[in-house]
């Protein structure tokens, strides 16, 4: 830990004179070494001892305390960060004492990055994927935890990425099975059920697409291109997993006209084009973002990406006015499947939606279980230290981006079913 110190401004007020108030400044440096998960208002108790010379009597102070993590906190990442905090308390009357002494550097046992993969600089190519798959995905699975990182919920040897990029990877298996189940099933050749085939591949690709963007996302190089190929994954599986809905439940666009059917396609290329263009347009230190950084660093929370900055809200609009498209269709279901048969499939459509927007409130509004955990909450089965692994909120927005992509694939399978 480097050397801190306090910044005071004094407002002292003079005998006999309520105003003005003189105004001095000065620093006094810090005779210890304050921790990276200390509250601000321990350090300012600590240092009520630290006092500037020139004030006389009860004092109002305002301190602006800096500190920076030395670089035993950070080998990994090779970079620094800084504290900064701001409070006002009083200092009572008491000696200064301001030790000279080298402050101590932070030993091994400090918490540290868990998220940065090392050695992009020095591998590129194939190697440099393999790398990173095997330290998201694989390293340090079921050996047995150590003491090193006690305070981590994904263990000594897991990543914040290991659940997400396993969970997306099993269900794209599990999607591109059942798109080969759908060749072999569906021997009619019909308009339908072609568009079922193709939403199925798509929704595969999406969840493969989305394996590689985690499992790449702790470089900082790979990770700006791989989020791209994820998010148009996503626009391309929506468009055309809602044409196969409004395909399933009007026999195959009977009496639709095409303007009803290019929607979504031309919606999601829209926002697919404009992301790319701001992606290529910005530079990755513009919208790189951290989260869960320096004081909740030892929890194993720290992630890095490369954000949508002020563009955030248009991109997670645009995917859930997408999302609902399928409701439009609702007058074309009650008359073309009757009462029963299309409230099945509306409340099944109904479901899927409700839980997107549920999954996708609690991983970017509220934020649970990762706030809780930052605070040192213990929260059962969210944390698998054994196998390196922990379900942060993003993760349980995979579990149920899947089961409703599950239930979307259910409500297709019966209207094809009863058309």
């Amino acid at each position: 830990m480097q050397a801190g110190h306090l910044t005071f401004n004094l407002a002292i007020p003079l005998p006999h004179r309520p105003q003005p108030v003189n105004e001095k400044q000065q620093q006094a440096h810090l005779p210890f070494a304050p921790t990276a998960c200390e509250p601000f208002s321990k350090v300012i108790d600590r240092a009520r001892s630290v006092r500037p010379s020139g004030a006389s009597g009860p004092t109002r102070v305002h301190a602006a305390f800096t500190f920076t993590l030395g670089p035993n906190c950070y080998a990994e990442c090779g970079r620094n960060h800084t504290l900064q905090s701001h409070q006002s308390q009083p200092i009572f009357r008491r000696p200064i004492v301001v030790g000279t002494g080298a402050i101590p550097q932070v030993g091994n046992s400090a918490p540290h990055d868990q998220w940065t993969v090392p050695g992009g600089e020095n591998t590129d190519g194939c190697s440099r994927l393999y790398q990173l798959a095997y330290r998201v995905m694989c390293k340090g699975c079921c050996q047995l935890p150590t003491d090193e990182h006690p305070r981590s919920f994904i263990g000594d040897f897991g990543h914040l990425e290991r659940f997400s990029s396993w969970s997306h990877l099993v269900l794209g298996v599990a999607f591109l099975s059942y798109a080969f189940v759908c060749i072999g099933r569906f021997t009619d050749s019909r308009t339908a059920e072609n568009w079922a085939i193709g939403g199925a591949f798509a929704t595969s690709i999406t969840f493969f697409s989305s394996t590689i963007y985690h499992f790449t996302s702790p470089d900082p190089v790979i990770s700006v291109w791989t989020r791209q190929l994820d998010f148009l994954a996503i626009y391309a599986s929506l468009a055309i997993n809602s044409v196969a809905d409004l395909a399933a439940v009007t026999r195959g666009f009977v009496n639709v006209p095409v303007s009803s059917i290019v929607d979504v396609p031309l919606a999601a290329s829209v926002l697919a084009i404009f992301f790319l263009y701001r992606r290529s347009w910005l530079t990755r230190e513009e919208t790189q973002t951290t989260e869960f950084d320096a004081c909740t660093l030892e929890t194993g929370l720290l992630q890095r990406w490369n954000g949508d900055g002020e563009h955030g809200p248009m991109r997670q609009a645009g995917s859930l006015t997408i999302a609902i498209f399928v409701f439009s269709a609702t007058p074309a279901i009650l008359s073309q499947l009757g009462g029963e048969h299309a409230w099945i499939i509306l409340a099944l459509q109904v479901s899927a939606f409700g839980i997107v927007l549920f999954g996708m409130t609690l991983d970017n509004v509220i934020k649970w279980p990762d706030r809780s955990l930052a605070q040192g909450a213990k929260i059962p089965c969210v944390s698998f230290k054994s196998c390196g692994c922990g379900i942060a909120s993003h993760g349980i927005w995979h579990i149920l981006a899947g089961v409703a992509a599950i239930i979307a694939a259910a409500a297709r399978e019966y209207a094809l079913a009863v058309v």
